[in-house]
Formats: structure tokens, C-alpha cells, sequence
């Protein structure tokens, strides 16, 4: 009874290691296809608060070993920033600009027993929690330059404007930055 036992263990082992290799394939041997966020979103009605994404190599496309240019939602990015501003207990309003390396942010704050510059400092920061390392960060505390950065919404992006985006950073240099 021992002796036929190992043997029908062994090959009950090896023949679901063999199908093993084919998980996640369907019988032509293409992947099969997952359920994304905004499919789940659709059938169920709920977010499940996760991010996931999975490729092959072929559905991506390499060319020359370089993988594609990741691109970055700006007006997300913009929005993101100036929800995380406006949820310092001492700031009222706040507006942002992202660029392809700058983010500018107009905040009004309200008179509150902190210094301009300690304010300066948080918002600041605030914006740099949420933005890539490689991002300027530029504060002003005047209600006035929220039309300087949303004169920018309504613009390609480019070097056309370069200039202009230049002298607005410039203006912004002259209030408070906080100490980062």
C-alpha cells in the first residue's frame, strides 16, 4: 500500500506543478483579461481606495530596453496640492499653479497669532508632501496673484510663455518662503 502511495503523491505533485506555468492564461495562452479600478467601480458601485496596474512586457512595448514616458496629471496634481493647503486650520483660501517643474501657490490665511513666514513655512511644505522632490515650490500670501497663476490655465504649455512664468516666480520671491 506504501509503495503505490508515494508514486500516485509524486505525480499528483509534478502534474499541478506543470499547470502551474499557465496561471493566469486562457486556453490560447494569452493573458487573461483582470479587472481594473474603473470596472470594479462600474459593476459595484464602490471605490475600493486601491490603485493597480499590471502589464506584460509586450503589452507595454520597450523600444531600445526604455519603458514610456510617465506622464503626470497636472490639474490632479494642482488640485491635490490645494486641498492639502486649504486643510491647515490657519489658511481660507488657496489657489495653485503646477507646471512641468514649478508649482506656485496663492493662499490667504487668516490673522491668527503666527508669523507670515511661519505660515509661509507650512504651506510650503504642505505643497512639497504632495508634489515630486524635483518640484520648486513658490508661496505667495496676496490674494491679487491668484490671477497671475490663472492666466496660466488657458495657456499651452511650452517655451512660448517661459518669460512670463519666469517674472511671475520672480514676484512671488518677494513674499515670504518659509525657511525650507
Amino acid at each position: 500500500m506504501k509503495n503505490r502511495f508515494v508514486p500516485a503523491v509524486a505525480s499528483l505533485l509534478l502534474l499541478c506543478a506543470c499547470t502551474g506555468n499557465n496561471a493566469g492564461l486562457d486556453n490560447n495562452g494569452q493573458r487573461m483579461q483582470t479587472l481594473d479600478n474603473d470596472t470594479l467601480m462600474a459593476e459595484t458601485g464602490r471605490d475600493f481606495g486601491y490603485g493597480f496596474s499590471r502589464y506584460t512586457e509586450n503589452e507595454v512595448g520597450r523600444a531600445n530596453n526604455t519603458v514610456g514616458a510617465l506622464t503626470v496629471d497636472r490639474g490632479m496634481l494642482a488640485d491635490v496640492v490645494t486641498r492639502l493647503v486649504l486643510s491647515l486650520e490657519q489658511i481660507e483660501e488657496a489657489a495653485t499653479l503646477v507646471t512641468d517643474k514649478y508649482a506656485l501657490v496663492v493662499y490667504e490665511d487668516r490673522a491668527q497669532q503666527m508669523t507670515e513666514e511661519e505660515v509661509a513655512e507650512q504651506v510650503k511644505r504642505a505643497a512639497s508632501a504632495s508634489l515630486p522632490r524635483f518640484y520648486e515650490v513658490y508661496v505667495a500670501n496676496d490674494r491679487a496673484r491668484i490671477r497671475d497663476i490663472e492666466r496660466f490655465a488657458s495657456l499651452p504649455s511650452g517655451n512660448g510663455y517661459q518669460h512670463v512664468l519666469q517674472d511671475t516666480i520672480e514676484t512671488f520671491k518677494q513674499y515670504p518662503q518659509g525657511n525650507q
